[in-house]
């Protein structure tokens, strides 16, 4: 095992286990006969399952890549600036459901929007940090879906209209899979 095999080990583990919340809160919001008379805070929900789910694989993907291509900065504090954003993907997921025990409802993502969307919005951050920092203006097209990411991840820390939750995270999702398609996969 090369040392960024050992050090994705540790971050494969925290990405493992968001997903595992993903697809639970996902599991809990279909079978919520509570949420599915509330058609945008069903939506909602399975929009926001989409796209952490979307999220937390396309940043396993991108660390696959960056060691690939050997690319991979491997001193403690670069590892710790890497370690954060599963992390924070982990913390904003584990505050987007409901625990199972609760039946799900728009006052309970409502209510803990801030932890959902702050996380997000520094994961974006030191994103959009590293890419600067490491392609500087060539990548401008990635740094501009990052800006709006942020810009969204801030409105909806805010925003008490689960109407506004929604068609706000249809737009990012959307966002996203055209991230997805035009520079994830020109990395392969």
């Amino acid at each position: 095992m090369n040392p960024s095999q050992h050090l994705l080990v540790l971050i494969s583990m925290i990405l493992g286990l968001g997903i595992r919340e993903v697809l639970l809160g996902a599991r809990n919001t279909l079978a919520s006969k509570e949420l599915m008379n509330d058609r945008y805070a069903y939506t909602t929900y399975i929009l926001l399952a989409a796209m952490l789910f979307i999220t937390l694989v396309q940043f396993w993907w991108f660390l696959f890549v960056v060691v690939q291509a050997g690319s991979w900065h491997t001193n403690f504090f670069s590892f710790l600036f890497t370690l954060a954003r599963p992390i924070l993907l982990f913390l904003a997921i584990s505050s987007a459901f409901p625990p199972a025990e609760e039946n799900g409802s728009s006052a309970y993502y409502l209510k803990n929007r801030l932890l959902v969307w702050l996380p997000l919005l520094l994961f974006e951050a030191i994103n959009l940090l590293e890419l600067t920092i490491y392609y500087g203006l060539s990548a401008v097209g990635a740094q501009i879906f990052h800006a709006i990411f942020i810009a969204c991840a801030l409105a909806l820390a805010f925003a008490k209209s689960i109407r506004i939750h929604f068609w706000m995270l249809t737009f990012l999702l959307i966002a996203m899979i055209a991230f997805i398609l035009i520079f994830s996969l020109s990395l392969t």
